[in-house]
């Protein structure tokens, strides 16, 4: 029953599909979110990928079947994730912008912690 699930029912148009709407979400994110260097190398990562996908399309439909495909060329549909994984470790300055202000516990007397009203409170966007 599992494999009648998997393989006819979930099977390769499934996957197939599942693939091409994560394509287009990865595209999307690309053009809305990315700025500078980043935008520009996503671009030319899910360029890569959008081309691999559909060249093999190309090799599916004109008789090769799946075995046309040369796996070197799938593992192009990784780079998305490498994109991915570089953007979430870079540190967008509008969420650094959206920090609170770092404050100190209100139970410790300012003049025990040796600092006046002013300095309790520390923006990081200022610097200080």
């Amino acid at each position: 029953m599992a494999t009648y699930l998997a393989f006819r029912i979930l099977g390769q148009q499934f996957e197939a599909w599942a693939v091409d709407v994560f394509l287009v979400w990865c595209c999307a994110a690309v053009l809305l979110t990315s700025h500078g260097k980043m935008r520009l190398f996503g671009i030319g990562v899910m360029a890569l990928a959008v081309g691999a996908e559909i060249y093999s399309y190309v090799v599916r439909y004109s008789g090769s079947g799946a075995a046309g495909v040369s796996p070197l060329l799938k593992l192009v549909l990784l780079l998305p994730f490498v994109w991915l994984l570089l953007k979430a470790a870079r540190r967008s300055p509008f969420r650094q912008a959206q920090q609170r202000p770092e404050v100190e516990p209100a139970d410790v007397p300012l003049a025990a912690a040796g600092r006046t009203a002013a300095q309790r409170i520390r923006f990081p966007i200022c610097g200080s």
